[in-house]
Parts: C-alpha cells; sequence; structure tokens
C-alpha cells in the first residue's frame, strides 16, 4: 500500500547570459519504510523492506534493500556513504580521496542488433565537507555501435553533479551526444535525450528514492547516484553513492582493469596482489592505483595534487613505497586530521601534506620529514592515530 508520502518533482531551467541552459532537477522523496534499528535508514521504494531491523531485497533479487536491489544475474560494483567502494569481485576498501578516478570500463552486447555493442565508461569525483569525504558527481560516456545505425548515432556522455539540504535533492546535469568520457560537458538547452531503437538515451530521476538513473536495458546495464545529505550528516536516511550494475547475459568485457578501481567478477584477490607486491594494505593499493592510473582532474575546484602525488610516487624507490604510505596513511584518512588540516571542499591542503610526507619518505629526507612534522603540529588529534608520527625517530633515516 502506498504511504503517505511527500514529493517535490521540480524540473528548473536556469537561464545563463550567452549561452545555452543548464538542466536541473529537483526531488524530496521519502522512500520506503522506516527500519529504526538498521541506523535509522529507509528501505528502498518499493522494493526494500524492513526485516529484522535491516532492509533487504525481495527474495527474487539480491543487494541491499536501502540501496541497490537487482536481479540475481547482475555484477554490482558500488561506492557509498563515506565513501566505501566495493568492486564487483566483493573487495571492499575505503576511499576517501577528493580526487576524479575512473570506477569502470566495459563493453556489453546490444541485444537490439546482431554484432552490435555498448561501450559505458563511469567516472567518479568527490568532494569533502570538514573531515568527511563524499560524492560529488559522476561522468558516464555511452558509445552504441552496430551495423544498422548510423556512426555516432548512440553516442551519449553527460556529467551529473548532486547535493542535498535536509532531504531537498537537487541535480545538475550537463551533456551532449558524443563518446566524450572526459568532456568537455556542454549546457545543452534542457534535458538531453537521444532516441534509440525502441527506447531512448537519458539520466531519468526517481522522485521516490532521490536517484539519478542512466539505465539502458538493451546494453545491459544500470547506474544509479544519490547524492549526501551533508545537513543530515550521520543521521540521513538515505544511503549516497553511485552504484553500476551489469547483467552478466550481455556478455560485459572489461577495460582498462589497471586503471579502473572497481575490479571486474572475475579478478579475485586483485588488491590483495596488488598490495603484496608494493607491501602495503588494501586500502593503501587502491589509492596507489587511483593516484596512478592517470585520470584527468577536470572537475569543478579540481585539486591540484591530484595530479602532483602521482608524479612522487613515480619518483619513490619501490622498496620505500610501505613505509612511505604506511606512516603518511592517516593524513588523508582520518577525519578529525582532516579537519584540521583543511576547511575547503576539495581537500587540496591535506593532499599537499600528503604529498610532502611521501616525498621525504622515499627521499629518507631528514629536513622534508621535519618540515611535515612542523605542517602538523597545530593538530592535536595526530597522536590519536598515529602516536610515533611525531618522534624524533620517525625522520632518524
Amino acid at each position: 500500500m502506498l504511504q503517505a508520502r511527500t514529493l517535490l518533482w521540480v524540473f528548473l531551467l536556469i537561464a545563463t547570459v550567452g549561452s545555452a541552459s543548464a538542466y536541473l532537477h529537483v526531488t524530496s522523496g521519502t522512500s520506503g519504510e522506516h527500519c529504526e534499528d538498521g541506523g535509522g535508514r529507509r528501505c528502498l521504494y518499493p522494493k526494500g523492506r524492513c526485516v529484522n531491523g535491516k532492509c533487504v531485497c525481495p527474495q527474487s533479487l539480491v543487494g541491499a534493500g536501502d540501496f541497490d536491489c537487482r536481479e540475481p544475474t547482475t555484477f554490482s560494483g558500488h561506492t557509498h556513504s563515506d565513501p566505501v567502494l566495493t568492486s564487483m569481485n566483493g573487495e571492499t576498501t575505503d576511499m576517501p580521496i577528493t580526487c576524479r578516478y575512473l570506477f569502470t570500463h566495459f563493453t556489453t552486447t546490444y541485444s537490439r542488433y546482431a554484432d552490435s555493442t555498448c561501450t559505458l565508461q563511469v567516472h567518479i569525483f568527490q568532494s569533502k565537507l570538514k573531515g568527511k569525504v563524499f560524492v560529488e558527481g559522476m561522468d558516464i560516456a555511452l558509445k552504441v555501435e552496430s551495423p544498422n545505425l548510423p556512426e555516432h548515432y548512440g553516442d551519449f556522455s553527460i556529467r551529473t553533479y548532486g547535493n542535498a539540504t535536509s532531504n531537498v535533492y537537487t541535480f545538475d546535469e550537463h551533456g551532449q551526444l558524443t563518446y566524450s568520457p572526459d568532456g568537455p560537458w556542454r549546457n545543452e538547452d534542457g534535458h538531453l535525450r537521444a532516441d534509440l531503437p525502441g527506447g531512448y538515451l537519458a539520466l531519468t530521476h526517481d522522485p521516490y528514492n532521490n536517484m539519478a538513473k542512466f539505465r539502458v536495458a538493451d546494453c545491459g546495464f544500470n547506474v544509479t547516484f544519490r547524492p549526501a545529505d551533508p545537513a543530515l550528516g550521520m543521521h540521513q536516511t538515505l544511503i549516497p553513492g553511485v552504484s553500476v550494475d551489469v547483467d552478466a547475459n550481455s556478455n560485459p568485457q572489461f577495460l582498462e582493469n589497471h586503471r579502473c578501481l572497481n575490479i571486474p567478477p572475475q579478478q579475485h584477490h586483485h588488491l590483495d596482489e596488488m598490495a603484496a607486491d608494493i607491501k602495503v594494505t588494501r586500502q593503501q593499493a587502491q589509492m596507489y592505483k587511483a593516484f596512478m592510473s592517470n585520470v584527468k582532474q577536470n572537475q569543478p575546484d579540481a585539486a591540484g595534487n591530484c595530479n602532483e602525488i602521482p608524479k612522487t610516487l613515480t619518483a619513490c624507490p619501490k622498496k620505500q613505497l610501505n613505509r612511505a604510505m604506511g606512516k603518511c596513511h592517516f593524513i588523508i584518512t582520518h577525519a578529525l586530521v582532516m579537519n584540521c588540516l583543511d576547511d575547503s571542499t576539495n581537500g587540496n591542503t591535506i593532499l599537499a601534506h600528503y604529498n610532502k610526507c611521501i616525498e621525504a619518505m622515499c627521499d629518507k629526507s631528514h629536513k622534508k620529514c621535519v618540515a611535515v612534522q612542523d605542517g602538523l603540529q597545530h593538530c592535536s588529534h595526530v597522536h590519536l592515530f598515529d602516536s610515533t608520527f611525531m618522534d624524533a625517530e620517525t625522520c632518524t633515516f
């Protein structure tokens, strides 16, 4: 039975001088039933339901009942909450860096015609509020290729920013009808849409669950994005993040696995093997991969140090990486330290401290190491997370 709910579904076209207009979409749905014992979360409407204090999906579906209910034949990768990144192979790591990264890149069979394919890339970019990092938006690029379609007929690229304040969710779209994984994204005049046989390509919006969705059934995938609500913080009842589901029956072929942070389902223990090779933790291996993946940082207010850290890591002798990444890890992962060091949203100052720390450890430079310690002196929380980092022995090589 449909519960009473307040829905705000507003289309806004914001005029800009001398150019086309951006497209905003606003929702304010209350989603499904409130699961009091499940951290105060609300279950997805209408699929999720609260059972024994936990939001669950119907028996015919799999996934999390408060974030993503899907067919059991699909592979799913997602990043949600603080954020935590879960790959399609099941490996999970925290991903608290304020950089743009390539989440996934794959091809599938385009079922409408024979000998036809779909190619999808999804990039994610993140921001910071105080000491917490959250997904700010995503970039989607799709190419549908078929001998039955004109060249570039199925090309579609869109950048979506999202923000929420007290359960009012705003989605800001910029796109064009080209295959442009790294943009540029123009301010199209109105809602971007392209026709395909049997349907159309467009970012749609779920007014009940406050999600942007990009689903192409004939390509066998579904992408969803729900922004974070910083005003509610830990009290937000709807889990924020991005989810990518792809049907195994669509013959997905995963590309650029050396760059994508989502690990394909068949690559078990990928991060563990990478971590063992450079002698770091799984999370540090994921961050190393993110920094070294050569992704263009072209999101608004992009942190310049997302481009500087890869240079430092490249110059670091492999035998020094484990100590450098281990010693410096807390700077970009612990909320109190991050909040103390940097009050911006792009986290560039935090990344600068991290970069200098890595450089000092890799170079075995006493002078540079002491300079890093001096830069952290005003943060009393440093001792809570690495009680030895400020000691003199840290800078003795």
